[in-house]
């Protein structure tokens, strides 16, 4: 809280842009001003505690979303990337200085992108959410499957503003899944060269 007995405007200015939360000028009735810097006082405490629980509630948040194993990331409709957590970063090999604020899109083989695009086409105000599988090409060149849930939020005019995608890897359970079909369409098979069988 400035508390000067200079008007000028300049020094106003100064004093905001340097971080003083109010400005009061001396001069006047001393028991108005003393009130009216008593009032101030409380505001900036009240002010100031405010801020401590929300860079508080921040700091929990942050520590919450970094310890998922989970990837998570938000991005706009054009695709830049606003968010990514520290999980994200770590499966597909990027810092996150080199994410945030380009557009970063994993490769989708030709196969997959059909699917990837309707699922967002199909988000609207009504059902902002929705579940996704589908595969990507990593760096190597390897295939890996990727399960997501995509929530988009939408303006007051039912428009677009940004994504948030919650994601984790299911290759190893689509493996499992391909295997058991197999081993049962290997059985169907041989149940069928077997005479008398009953399948």
């Amino acid at each position: 809280i400035l508390f000067t007995g200079r008007g000028r405007e300049e020094v106003v200015i100064l004093a905001l842009n340097n971080g003083a939360d109010y400005y009061l000028q001396k001069g006047g009735e001393p028991q108005s001003q003393f009130a009216e810097l008593a009032h101030k006082i409380r505001l900036a405490v009240h002010k100031r505690k405010a801020d401590l629980a929300l860079e508080e509630s921040e700091r929990r948040y942050r520590d919450v979303v970094e310890t998922q194993t989970e990837f998570i990331c938000r991005f706009t409709p054009d695709g830049t990337t606003v968010f990514v957590n520290e999980a994200y970063c770590k499966y597909f090999g990027k810092k996150r200085e080199e994410i945030l604020g380009t557009v970063f899109k994993p490769e989708i083989p030709v196969e997959d992108r059909g699917i990837v695009s309707r699922h967002f086409r199909s988000l609207t105000p009504e059902h902002p959410t929705g579940d996704l599988e589908h595969r990507i090409i990593m760096a190597d060149g390897s295939i890996r499957w990727q399960w997501w849930r995509d929530h988009a939020f939408f303006d007051e005019d039912g428009i677009i503003v940004e994504f948030q995608s919650v994601g984790k890897d299911i290759t190893e359970q689509k493996w499992a899944e391909e295997a058991l079909t197999k081993q049962q369409l290997r059985f169907e098979s041989l149940g069928r060269n077997i005479p008398g069988a009953i399948y």
